[in-house]
């Protein structure tokens, strides 16, 4: 079952595309890697699916009634600071809005808020201020409300940033697991490695265009790597699965 589908879709600021006619479906079980360096237009393409910026083409995620859409999709974008001093419970409750429980929380809101607050191993955390947690701690706070609001789709936009070591591996296997369950998740990454490790699909972007879109180890070329990124790269299928390492510059 296709959860989007872009079509043609173009950004431009000015007369300049940042995101150049791209063509992107995804499915059902798809945890894709949105790859690419800065500037690459990774996040304008996913704004830009969402109709959070003017483009030309098409997204299926616009053909939603804006009602509806936030059961279809839900947004985590790359800012992750908390400003509100409320409790991490409350925060991670937010996300059931569209379920139309801004006052009451049914039995059913509570499961789900719960299993994300256990996901993101927040447990015990409920009832602390969220605006006194430490940056990575707020941004598994804002992971687990995008889980709670329990969409087919999760648009997520370096969604590891500020994450500890174990905690990047945990969020990286919590939507390889989600896209398991029939999910459709797609993720702007800057570690490849994690990326090669547990996306099913790679799309890699440079310069606006989307320049390959496939398995991490047709993506993750020694080719693609160099021209996008200008570094030399290590990969090597191993018994703990792959290992992508970028090991120097592009002279």
């Amino acid at each position: 079952m296709t959860l989007m589908s872009l079509d043609r879709l173009t950004v431009l600021r000015g007369e300049c595309p940042v995101v150049d006619d791209v063509n992107l479906t995804v499915e059902k079980g798809d945890f894709i890697g949105l790859l690419g360096p800065n500037g690459a237009g990774k996040t304008t393409l996913m704004r830009g699916a969402l109709g959070l910026v003017k483009t030309t083409g098409a997204s299926s995620i616009l053909d939603i009634k804006p009602a509806a859409r936030a059961h279809h999709v839900a947004w985590l974008p790359q800012s992750r600071e908390i400003a509100w001093p409320i409790d991490v419970e409350t925060i991670v409750s937010l996300g059931r809005i569209p379920h139309g429980s801004q006052k009451l929380i049914t039995n059913t809101d509570r499961a789900v808020v719960d299993r994300a607050i256990k996901r993101l191993d927040l447990t015990g955390f409920e009832h602390r201020i969220a605006t006194r947690l430490s940056g990575g701690e707020q941004a598994r706070v804002l992971i687990a409300r995008a889980l709670a609001q329990d969409t087919p789709l999760i648009l997520a936009d370096e969604v590891t940033a500020g994450l500890d070591p174990a905690h990047q591996i945990s969020v990286m296997q919590i939507f390889q697991n989600l896209a398991a369950e029939g999910k459709g998740i797609v993720a702007s990454i800057h570690d490849l490695g994690l990326a090669a490790r547990h996306c099913t699909r790679l799309v890699l972007m440079h310069q606006g265009k989307l320049v390959a879109d496939g398995a991490p180890t047709d993506v993750l070329t020694p080719e693609n790597v160099k021209q996008v990124f200008g570094v030399e790269s290590y990969f090597v299928q191993t018994d703990h699965g792959p290992i992508f390492q970028p090991v120097g510059i592009v002279r």
